[in-house]
């Protein structure tokens, strides 16, 4: 799967509502299963949202990695239970730092979805001009 156009534009692949779904169903899974993991085994006081931030993290980047739109809706709720936890446990910088790559995500997401419309407006153009 090519990745750039000839311009060396990112192509941004769109994110279907079943894509969503199944990877939503993956993360909570894995989520669930290192929760029980972690909870058994560690003193980990957080343990089922950190599975959950380790998990989604997983799927985010795989979702990135294959430039789907919606990746960064994951990175979002990863920011946002992790500023949550960084912020119940004290440690304030860290929540802080999360709370900077939530709004860079969001930055993500909607220079993604601007690119993605401008993506769908050439192909337009190019099929009316066939």
């Amino acid at each position: 799967m090519r990745h750039k156009d000839i311009k060396s534009e990112l192509i941004i692949v769109r994110t279907t509502g079943r894509d969503v779904l199944l990877w939503s169903a993956v993360s909570l899974c894995a989520a669930v299963v290192l929760g029980f993991v972690m909870d058994e085994y560690t003193d980990a006081s957080f343990a089922y949202a950190d599975a959950f931030t380790t998990a989604t993290s997983l799927v985010a980047q795989f979702l990135l990695t294959r430039r789907h739109l919606l990746n960064w809706l994951f990175w979002i709720a990863v920011d946002i239970v992790a500023i949550v936890i960084y912020f119940q446990k004290g440690l304030y910088p860290t929540s802080l730092l999360y709370v900077t790559f939530l709004i860079m995500c969001c930055i993500g997401q909607y220079s993604w979805w601007k690119q993605h419309k401008r993506q769908i407006r050439a192909s337009t153009l190019r099929r009316r001009m066939l």
